[in-house]
């Protein structure tokens, strides 16, 4: 029993020169999210909005890339995208976790605004986009569909992986429906 323990204490704790392997890793940017919904799992409809300061992001991530070894590494919010410096922060991610598969979790309102999603996620070796549908308002819906045509699928030559899943060369695209129990 001891020896087994031991075993996988060294597997969980790959130490090493990149730190302690851990499988996923989220790392809150803002707290800001262009939805309130009631219910939010990260309280973002109690209207405490904050964004992290770049310069701050930058001296953490690298910080922190020393210590810990993850698999995945999950920007999240509130609604990421509204991050000034989203385009940065995922090179950055890249950058000082780049063995990790980089991911953004989105609720899709804001890819009109950040057209170059895809592309950043392109030129520093793909990731995944994780789009989550978080009410049943069938405008805003919509306008979230819109979105995903125009600026996720309209430019590349996507592949179905599953129901809810596509992937153009190292780039996953992934919807869920929280509405429907899909998480």
């Amino acid at each position: 029993m001891t020896q087994s323990v031991k075993e996988n204490w060294k597997t969980i704790l790959r130490d090493g020169d990149r730190g302690h392997w851990i499988p996923y890793l989220e790392w809150m940017i803002t707290t800001s999210c262009d939805l309130a919904c009631p219910g939010c799992d990260r309280f973002i409809d109690h209207n405490h909005n904050w964004t992290e300061d770049f310069d701050l992001l930058k001296e953490r991530l690298e910080g922190w890339s020393k210590q810990l070894d993850p698999d995945n590494l999950t920007i999240i919010g509130g609604e990421p995208l509204i991050h000034p410096k989203i385009y940065e922060i995922i090179k950055l991610s890249k950058l000082y976790f780049n063995h990790s598969n980089i991911e953004v979790y989105t609720n899709g309102l804001l890819l009109s605004k950040k057209p170059r999603l895809v592309e950043t996620f392109l030129e520093t070796g793909g990731g995944k986009i994780s789009l989550t549908f978080h009410n049943q308002n069938e405008t805003v819906r919509n306008k979230i569909y819109e979105n995903i045509n125009n600026y996720i699928f309209k430019k590349y030559a996507w592949y179905r992986t599953g129901p809810n899943s596509w992937q153009f060369r190292d780039l996953v695209f992934e919807i869920t429906d929280t509405t429907e129990g899909g998480w």
